[in-house]
This record gives structure tokens, C-alpha cells and sequence, in this order.
């Protein structure tokens, strides 16, 4: 999530992968431990866990901060409807490329994302037009309350494009592995729980710190007169206030739940069921694990 981590690029990406497998088959390549924790860190924030796809920049997780400094001011501090409105498609256009980028590992056709993209912005633009409309109406005292409609706009939003960009990992399933790592089948209970669990995270808990609580802090500066009186000043205070909001949004949303999502084999289908471990002792598989996805 570091956002450095938007500056390697697939040169460099292939480059570290080379020494990671270097090291891997033993070839002497004179790399240090700190330098192979680095690539190593530099592989994962760059690369699709599960297929190993090299993700674009912008789309990293590491690009979130950088990316949503510019749609998110503009969507909370602009108060025209129509800058909220084209903010909220912007930003429901960088939430698919990410979803997309960051799935699980589960194939996906180029119908299934148009859907969850036309869905996302069906959802999306509408709700903020209509709430931004509702609280210019509104009485003095709840217009402040204004950040709700982005929040429901994006909540309501965020959840459908994760539902659709990844309904195919709830209909066909993604790979559950043994504690060694190993393929044992396919679940669609896994994939379901996968997905529920992104939605929640990324649909439902990181909009709090993106949207409600900039909007409230700013709101408390504006009321105690701690905001600068200067339009330029007051400009840098919310970007401000908005930047260490997303600083920790992220990490925090992300680190609800663990990215590889750990499931009691008993409660997946009857074929992951009484799987044997497979180092001779006779032994039952208990848990079986799946990439959640980012």
C-alpha cells in the first residue's frame, strides 16, 4: 500500500521476480537478505497474488492514496451536483479497473465487467445527483449532513461493482488449497464468503474513513473557526485533512479481513470434506484456504 510502491515498473517487477527465483533454486546471486525482502515486497505490491499478472500503476493498491486525492475532494468540498455527479463516475470508473486488477484469480469475460461497470455508474451518478439535489433543498441545519449522500452513493456503488466483477467467482467457485499450499478442489461456498468479505470491506467500512470522516472533521474546523479564512488556505486544510484520512483507510478497511480467507472444511461442499492429508498420516484436512481478493 505504500505508495512508492506506484513508481516500479514491470521491468523492475520482472527484474526482482528473476532474483526471488534465483535465490529459489539456490543460484549464488550474491543478494542479500534485505535486498530479497525488498524485491519480494516490491512483487507482491506490484503483481495479481493468485495469477501473477503485473498490475498498471494507477490500479495498485499502492495507487489508491495518489488516485483518489483529486476524486474524492472534488467529490465532497465541490458544491456543484453536477462536478459530485462526474466525480462519482470517475471514481466508480478507477473502483472497476481495481476490482478487476485485484480479483481473486478467477477468470473474468469482457461482458461481465461492462456489466459490473454500467451497474457501478447506474448506481453511482443517479444517488449522488438525487441526495445532492435533496440536501441543496433541505434546511440549513442538515445540509452539513450533505456527506451522507456521497457515502451512500459510494457504499451502494462500491458493493454492486465488487458483486459483478467477481460473480464469477460466487457462480464457478475459486481454488481452495491445504495448509501446504496444495490444490484440492473448487468451492463456490469460498467464493461466496470471498466476496462478501470485499464487500464489506471495500463496499461498506472503507467509505467511512474516505468519505464521512474528512466531511465530519472538516465540518468540526469549520464550527470551532480552526478552518483558514484565505480560499487557497482552506483548499490545502481539506486536501490535508483528506490525505491522512486516506492514509490510514485503506489499511485499515483492507486488514478487516485476512487476504487469504481460512474456511472449517466442514462447512464447504461434501467433496472438500474428509480430504486426507496427504503425508501419510491418515489425518483429515480441517481447514482449507482461498485468496480473498483485494
Amino acid at each position: 500500500m505504500d505508495p512508492r510502491h506506484t513508481l516500479t515498473t514491470e521491468a523492475d517487477v520482472r527484474r526482482y521476480q528473476r532474483l526471488l527465483k534465483e535465490h529459489r533454486v539456490g543460484e549464488n546471486n550474491g543478494a542479500f537478505d534485505k535486498e530479497l525482502a525488498a524485491a519480494a515486497a516490491k512483487v507482491d505490491a506490484s503483481c495479481n497474488v493468485a495469477t501473477g499478472e503485473v498490475i498498471p500503476a494507477p490500479f495498485r493498491l499502492s495507487g489508491f492514496l495518489v488516485c483518489n486525492i483529486p476524486i474524492v475532494t472534488s467529490m465532497l468540498f465541490n458544491k456543484s451536483v453536477y462536478v459530485q455527479v462526474i466525480s462519482h463516475w470517475v471514481n466508480q470508473s478507477l473502483n472497476t479497473a481495481v476490482n478487476y486488477y485485484n480479483r481473486s484469480g478467477a477468470e473474468m469475460t469482457n461482458e461481465t465487467l461492462a456489466t459490473s461497470y454500467a451497474l457501478a455508474i447506474g448506481t453511482a451518478c443517479p444517488l449522488a445527483y438525487g441526495l445532492g439535489k435533496a440536501f441543496q433543498r433541505a434546511p440549513p441545519s442538515l445540509r452539513r449532513f450533505s456527506f451522507i449522500g456521497s457515502y451512500i452513493a459510494v457504499a451502494a456503488a462500491g458493493s454492486m461493482n465488487v458483486l459483478f466483477t467477481r460473480a464469477s467467482e460466487i457462480t464457478g467457485g475459486v481454488q481452495v488449497t491445504d495448509e501446504s499450499g496444495e490444490a484440492r478442489g473448487v468451492s463456490k461456498k469460498a467464493g461466496l464468503q470471498c466476496v462478501l468479505q470485499t464487500v464489506a470491506s471495500r463496499g461498506l467500512i472503507l467509505p467511512i474513513p474516505v468519505v464521512v470522516l474528512p466531511a465530519a472533521i472538516v465540518g468540526l474546523m469549520n464550527n470551532r473557526g480552526l478552518m483558514p479564512s484565505s480560499p487557497r488556505g482552506k483548499m490545502w486544510a481539506q486536501v490535508g485533512v483528506l490525505t491522512g484520512s486516506l492514509a490510514f483507510a485503506l489499511p485499515m478497511s483492507i486488514a478487516v479481513f485476512p487476504q487469504e480467507a481460512r474456511f472449517k472444511a466442514s462447512t464447504l461442499e461434501p467433496q472438500l470434506q474428509h480430504l486426507l492429508l496427504k503425508d501419510g498420516s491418515r489425518g483429515e484436512v480441517n481447514y482449507l484456504y482461498a485468496n480473498k481478493g483485494l
